[in-house]
């Protein structure tokens, strides 16, 4: 005997028998921790590799294999019955995947086999595919009946050639022999935007599942997982000063009202307009191009100036009601309006006045607002918006 872990009269009940790292692995219990893994190097004594179940219930590890350089078994802890754990040999079981509780079938994932670069193995009535990175994916359903007490049953699969034999049932439950072939492909998609898979538009990233009949009509299980590089095209703006939220990627300023052609010499993350107009940032990194909004800038204050002192033209933007302050007062001053079209609106002369109030008459848009008096002359842009 090489090691009673349960001195008495109960039996350890060890089973499982599994070699890997050159140390000997199995399935026992003791007095204290339940059934648990164990390993066995030759030379001391049986060693509990871990408590992957807290308290001295059963995890029950079983159908080992070395899959990926390191150990994979079944097993199960507080949160659920059916479980795939993963042992490098050194450090603590990772737990790789988990398929809940159904008190009607069997959760426990079994029959561990590989095939090709996967790992393949039972859950229930159904047959998973493992590539010990991603989720495991479900491939078929090997038992038609649906009664819980032929839920559990050997499918005693084997891999030959690439392709996996087992035993399953045909919808009329009758038992036989099958071939699945290695018909499981991945792929994985970089795009820009929208993706079409099987009929269907992704817009989303993420890992998507679906079948593809072909030729022949036998189902091939196709596994995408989509990343989809999504540009930022969020653009910040300061009055004139315009700029883009993504700190990364290449950035071309173009201007909207003159075919959106790129301004020359526009390329960083700001830009500041320098005229009035409707302007947008195309963000490209290399693969993926998008455009961002369009942006209306309105550059108002003062055009020209001949007069001695500055002239305050208040509330810019303005809703109509406009104030003019001359700074001194003058003999004679002539106002003139000219609207968004050009056209003047209105012209007034006023006789030694300092202050005065107008009202923009028309629409929203850009006003133009012309003081003379004399030879002085003073232009303003004035923005006027809607209540």
């Amino acid at each position: 005997m090489v090691s009673d872990r349960y001195p008495g009269l109960l039996s350890s009940n060890p089973n499982s028998l599994f070699v890997f790292m050159e140390k000997l692995y199995f399935n026992a219990e003791d007095s204290i921790h339940g059934r648990r893994l164990w390993s066995y190097d030759e030379k001391n004594l049986p060693v509990l590799v871990s408590k992957i179940y807290i308290g001295a219930t059963d995890s029950d590890p079983s159908s080992m294999i070395v899959f990926n350089n390191k150990l994979y078994f079944s097993g199960r802890d507080e949160f659920d019955s059916g479980e795939i754990w993963e042992y490098d040999g050194i450090n603590r079981p990772v737990k790789k995947a988990s398929f809940g509780m159904d008190l009607a079938y069997d959760s426990k994932p079994g029959n561990f086999i590989l095939n090709g670069n996967r790992l393949y193995f039972t859950v229930g009535l159904k047959l998973w595919s493992f590539d010990g990175i991603h989720q495991p994916v479900p491939l078929v359903s090997l038992n038609y009946n649906s009664e819980p007490s032929h839920a559990v049953f050997e499918p005693d699969p084997v891999s030959m050639n690439g392709r996996l034999y087992l035993i399953s049932f045909d919808p009329e439950k009758r038992e036989g022999l099958y071939v699945f072939s290695n018909a499981h492909a991945e792929i994985t998609v970089a795009t820009c935007g929208s993706y079409e898979f099987n009929g269907k538009v992704l817009t989303q990233p993420g890992t998507y599942i679906d079948t593809i009949l072909n030729f022949q009509g036998a189902d091939s299980i196709v596994t995408l997982y989509l990343v989809i590089n999504a540009l930022d095209t969020g653009v910040i703006q300061n009055q004139s000063v315009l700029i883009s939220k993504d700190s990364i990627d290449s950035h071309q300023w173009i201007e909207c009202d003159n075919g959106c052609v790129p301004i020359e010499g526009e390329t960083g993350r700001i830009f500041t307009a320098k005229k009035t107009g409707h302007y947008a940032v195309i963000v490209s990194n290399g693969e993926c191009i998008d455009t961002s909004a369009v942006y209306a800038v309105i550059i108002s204050g003062t055009i020209e100036n001949t007069f001695e002192g500055n002239i305050l033209v208040y509330p810019n933007p303005t809703t109509g009601p406009l104030t003019i302050d001359l700074g001194r007062e003058y003999s004679s001053v002539v106002f003139t309006i000219n609207g968004p079209d050009g056209r003047i609106l209105q012209k007034d002369r006023l006789k030694q006045v300092k202050v005065t109030n107008l009202d923009l008459p028309g629409p929203a848009g850009i006003y133009i607002l012309t003081v003379t008096s004399g030879r002085d002359k003073a232009r303003f842009r004035v923005v006027k918006v809607s209540l």
